[in-house]
């Protein structure tokens, strides 16, 4: 039973991730996100405002974007619980429905719980 709750769960946490990337990049200004470590506008300069010293601001820019701000923390998230899910030596049969619970987890908060009504 746990050898699939597991992936259940790492599908659902992508989708949510996915979501809140989706909606800060898309509707930020009507969703409940605020500051400028959500704000996409704002938040893509921190990439380049870390330090002054060329290696650590190469290994931020390259390595450590995750983060600097709010869409590339909750990619790696997305990436991270996907990739995860490998180690769990699922048959081939759990893909597509997986897949649906990440696309129903992504469309029930990208439309109903991290925007404002």
């Amino acid at each position: 039973m746990i050898q699939i709750l597991i992936p259940i769960l790492l599908v659902i946490l992508s989708g949510i991730s996915k979501a809140i990337m989706d909606t800060i990049q898309f509707h930020f200004e009507k969703s409940h996100f605020k500051g400028e470590w959500f704000n996409p506008s704002i938040s893509w300069n921190n990439k380049y405002t870390w330090s002054s010293n060329k290696i650590i601001s190469w290994l931020i820019q390259n390595t450590l974007v995750f983060i600097t701000d709010a869409w590339h923390f909750f990619g790696m998230i997305q990436r991270v619980s996907l990739f995860s899910i490998l180690f769990f030596h699922i048959t081939w049969w759990w893909v597509p429905i997986l897949y649906s619970i990440f696309a129903l987890t992504f469309h029930i908060f990208f439309t109903y719980i991290l925007v404002k009504k």
